[in-house]
């Protein structure tokens, strides 16, 4: 039983790491950038708060999501940079920061 589990976690974790080295490899070889729109605000679950967002490739709405840390807080409609690859828009992360958002805390 042990080698069952540990060929699964062992398994997880392979194909863990490989999904973020593709996403990484995608963004710095076909990385695009356009802007998106926050569309909804969801409240914190394990990681904290997320926001859905949607920009549009090719005059097709592509809808991505990220969660974000109590430093800055977007509203529904604001827009931000967003990087996508030109290869899988699905592939994608929205850029939020202090340089472009308002609503920060202060240092």
């Amino acid at each position: 039983m042990k080698g069952i589990v540990h060929v699964f976690f062992s398994a997880f974790f392979v194909f863990g790491v490989g999904f973020f080295v593709f996403h990484r490899y995608q963004l710095a070889n076909y990385g695009v950038f356009t802007e998106g729109t926050i569309i909804e605000l969801k409240p914190p679950k394990r990681a904290g708060p997320s926001a859905v967002y949607e920009f549009y490739v090719d005059g097709e709405k592509v809808v991505g999501d990220c969660t974000y840390m109590g430093v800055c807080y977007p509203k529904i409609g604001e827009k931000y940079p967003v990087e996508y690859s030109s290869e899988y828009p699905s592939i994608n992360r929205i850029i939020i920061n202090r340089e472009n958002c308002p609503n920060c805390d202060p240092l």
